[in-house]
């Protein structure tokens, strides 16, 4: 996983896997502040 843009209201991971993503759902949990998206690039 790799942080690289970063501004105060966004933050993009690039190149994780789906299953990296739906492990970070889980972590953030069901209340979460922060709308998540995953876009795969195709």
């Amino acid at each position: 996983m790799l942080f690289t843009d970063r501004r105060a209201d966004r933050v993009v991971l690039h190149n994780i896997s789906w299953q990296q993503f739906e492990n970070l759902l889980v972590d953030l949990g069901e209340n979460r502040a922060a709308r998540v998206a995953y876009d795969d690039g195709s």
